[in-house]
């Protein structure tokens, strides 16, 4: 099942290659755009050195695994966002539940953007600013805590993105609260 899902998402790749400008556009537009919201942070703290006993540095590291582990989601669990909506509306998840895979694996392979590496490596940036700042002794374990909680975070905002979509089998909408916990 894994290889098939690889062959899903080369699809999904190849498919997004077609158009390479269009493709370098998004994937650096992403990482502008997402690199202007630290960017907000950044002179807030520039006019306050630090913010409730926060530091700069500190507040990347946050920012940075968070963005990251959102960028992840974001990239893998794409389906089950405006696609999986589009396909409630039309009435095409029918199409999905007949195949013979489980319909989760088929939801979840069906949209992969690879665009959204914009965002890991504005994310990948900012978190490499934090980790060089901030004094951490660093050993095995710590560098198994973060990449357990990058994994980890992705996990959860998958979960929340899966949790928004199966609202749509009741309204047909995915809800816009769940924005909230993952975009806000």
């Amino acid at each position: 099942m894994l290889a098939l899902y690889f062959r899903l998402i080369g699809a999904r790749i190849r498919a997004q290659m077609q158009y390479k400008t269009s493709f370098w556009m998004e994937l650096v537009g992403f990482g502008l755009v997402t690199g202007l919201e630290f960017v907000a942070v950044a002179i807030l703290f520039a006019r306050f050195q630090t913010i409730a006993g926060w530091s700069l540095a500190e507040v990347a590291l946050l920012y940075g695994l968070s963005s990251l582990a959102f960028g992840v989601a974001e990239m893998v669990g794409r389906g089950f966002d405006a696609p999986f909506e589009r396909m409630m509306q039309q009435g095409a998840f029918d199409t999905v539940l007949t195949r013979p895979l489980g319909s989760f694996f088929s939801v979840l392979a069906s949209e992969f953007q690879l665009m959204r590496l914009g965002r890991m490596t504005q994310a990948l940036a900012v978190l490499a600013y934090a980790l060089a700042r901030l004094p951490i002794a660093w050993s095995a374990d710590k560098v198994v805590v973060l990449l357990l909680s990058l994994l980890s975070g992705a996990v959860i905002y998958i979960g929340l993105v899966v949790m928004g979509a199966t609202v749509c089998f009741w309204t047909i909408k995915t809800p816009e609260v769940i924005n909230v916990f993952t975009v806000g």
